[in-house]
């Protein structure tokens, strides 16, 4: 059914893709295919809040085998050397005792930045990629689970990463507020977004990923007590044959001596 509704997106056969779709919900409610994606997408049905834990983690054991060729070599990826090069431009040198990398996958952030950190902790739904993961032996721990299920299971760190992680994610409220939680004071948020322009705060894009804008993003961080060191456009990767071009965001948690 899956199958079928593509063939008719395709084709320009919207109500009966969408009828297809809707199928799919019925058979699988769980949605590891990401119907409500597409229903929302091609017919404005509302989206929950939460993000589609079951169609992610679905499609990234499936991804995992061949993520880092398809994603590097083909797609030309690079969320990870930029972000590396935004530390070093913003973090004053520093080596961070404990990193908490959001959304880890194979482990390509922590293998970036390696050289700055005393211990690595990741978080993933996809158990195929934290396999990759762990076999980088970079990670310290490694927890399978949601982003903030995740977070309140570690110590608190020095620095919290998160590449090419957020388009997963409608609204981003409750990923910032437990972030802004588990940093210790001082500590530092680095991570990207892909870019909406506009004043919308997100919105669903063709490829069933979120963009968002960086008005919205400038809000969380404020609202977070989380105080922005840097930011830069740039082109994280190809699509389609299309660059996606995203923001990349360095930002510091605010003490009492910050004035």
């Amino acid at each position: 059914w899956y199958e079928l509704g593509k063939h008719l997106e395709k084709a320009g056969r919207t109500a009966e893709a969408v009828n297809a779709y809707r199928t799919v919900l019925g058979l699988s409610p769980g949605d590891r295919f990401g119907a409500r994606l597409k229903l929302s997408k091609l017919a404005g049905e509302p989206l929950p809040p939460e993000p589609q834990t079951a169609y992610v983690e679905a499609l990234f054991d499936h991804y995992a085998d061949k993520f880092d060729t398809s994603l590097v070599d083909r797609l030309g990826y690079r969320v990870p050397e930029l972000l590396a090069a935004m530390i070093d431009r913003h973090c004053d040198g520093q080596k961070f005792g404990h990193v908490i990398d959001l959304g880890c996958g194979t482990g390509l952030m922590a293998q970036a930045i390696a050289a700055k950190a005393g211990a690595f902790s990741g978080i993933d739904l996809s158990a195929a990629m934290l396999a990759k993961a762990k076999a980088r032996g970079l990670y310290q721990h490694l927890v399978k689970a949601d982003l903030l299920d995740g977070m309140a299971q570690l110590q608190a760190a020095d620095l919290i990463v998160a590449a090419d992680v957020f388009m997963y994610f409608p609204g981003l409220e409750p990923v910032f507020q437990a972030v802004a939680d588990k940093l210790h004071p001082d500590g530092y948020f680095v991570f990207s977004v892909e870019k909406l322009e506009g004043d919308q705060p997100f919105a669903l894009q063709p490829s069933l990923r979120h963009a968002h804008s960086e008005g919205y993003i400038l809000s969380l961080l404020e609202a977070n007590g989380l105080k922005l060191l840097g930011s830069e456009t740039a082109v994280l990767r190809r699509d389609r044959d299309v660059d996606i071009t995203g923001l990349l965001f360095v930002a510091r948690k605010v003490t009492a001596t910050d004035g």
